[in-house]
């Protein structure tokens, strides 16, 4: 299918190959890029990109944050190639989780345009996911794919109407798919394979970006509560902290866990002092590189739950763990639980604090005549 695409239409679609190709003079030199002037709007483009993507939040019903877009060819080639930079950005820093962040936020950007897209151009991008819009079926080896990382019940298999391998969706549940069939795009690509002369020339992008991540976290997680950590973290830092062996998968996913929740990399390295063999420089090296501190450029997430399974981390699962399928998010709502749970009963100690107050006329040092 044949269709007429704009600066106007590729600002709004930079994934379409189309795009890349609009920037094709860019692309030629990276690094001769990176240090021009368009190059240092790119990157102020990039930033922005990843910024609004740790701040998107699909299940608060956070509004999408839709970029400023420009209208003259010149500003929309260096638009599109922000987008390219965030991409690439986000393979030097290498952390899986902005790296979905990133993804999800792109797919919704997507969805907030293509509700109300021109046919054509619907029919255009659906046919480049290898969808095909105006039918309203989807095979089930594809549709399955796609919606493997949605959690909503409303889209699994037995609850939908399927006849001869098709899966018949509604017009709007289509591009609802078309929505999740980006971000499965986008989660197959990244990260991108960048030469390490590139991601050195973009440190200082790098570490604005960790700032930003960490910022987020901090906002995220709040202080550190031991009390709320899942019970495989319990078990590990448990076993740590008297002299059990863990493993090097354990290790890792107790120090990546207490760094993403915000604990500081001295009081990480404290808990391993009473690990067998306990060697202060080793240990130091390996939280640092874990952190993204000690040279490594990548800030590595804890994993996810499936992968605790896998190498036998998942221990004393409780009744929250059977609706969650991350550490990080089985802590963050158990914070929330205790914030609910503790919210009520500071507003009744502060109603009895009120209701204990004596008067201030009835102490007479501290009453003052009034005139009358």
């Amino acid at each position: 299918m044949q269709v007429v695409l704009e600066g106007r239409d590729l600002v709004k679609y930079p994934f379409l190959k189309e795009a890349q190709w609009y920037i094709k003079d860019y692309a030629a030199s990276i690094d001769t890029f990176l240090t021009s002037k368009p190059g240092e709007l790119a990157l102020r483009v990039a930033t922005s990109f990843i910024e609004s993507s740790l701040s998107f939040r699909k299940s608060t019903g956070t509004e999408i944050s839709v970029p400023d877009y420009p209208h003259d060819n010149a500003e929309s080639r260096v638009f599109i190639a922000g987008y390219a930079l965030a991409r690439i950005l986000l393979s030097c820093y290498g952390d899986r989780n902005m790296i979905e962040r990133f993804c999800v936020y792109q797919a919704w950007l997507f969805y907030h345009h293509i509700q109300t897209e021109r046919i054509d151009l619907v029919q255009y991008i659906a046919e480049q996911f290898g969808m095909e819009y105006r039918s309203h079926v989807i095979p089930v080896p594809q549709y399955v794919h796609i919606i493997a990382s949605v959690s909503d019940a409303h889209w699994r298999l037995i609850n939908r109407h399927v006849v001869s391998g098709q899966v018949f969706v509604e017009q709007d549940e289509f591009l609802e798919l078309m929505r999740e069939k980006l971000a499965t795009i986008l989660r197959d690509q990244l990260p991108l394979r960048i030469p390490e002369e590139i991601c050195s020339i973009l440190t200082p992008s790098l570490d604005e970006i960790k700032s930003l991540h960490q910022e987020r976290m901090i906002e995220e997680f709040g202080p550190v509560d031991d009390s709320a950590y899942p019970p495989c973290i319990s078990a590990l830092l448990l076993c740590l902290t008297q002299g059990g062996y863990l493993s090097h998968m354990a290790r890792f996913a107790g120090t990546s866990f207490l760094h993403n929740i915000g604990m500081d990399l001295v009081s990480i390295i404290d808990l391993y002092g009473n690990a067998p063999g306990f060697d202060l420089d080793r240990t130091s090296y390996q939280v640092s590189h874990i952190s993204g501190d000690g040279g490594s450029g990548t800030d590595y997430t804890s994993p996810m739950c499936a992968t605790m399974k896998t190498h036998g981390l998942c221990v004393h699962a409780d009744t929250l763990c059977a609706t969650i399928n991350h550490p990080l998010a089985y802590y963050k709502r158990k914070k929330m639980e205790r914030a609910k749970k503790e919210r009520p009963l500071m507003r009744k100690n502060i109603e009895g604090k009120t209701k204990e107050r004596p008067d201030r006329n009835s102490n007479p040092s501290r009453r003052r005549d009034r005139p009358t």
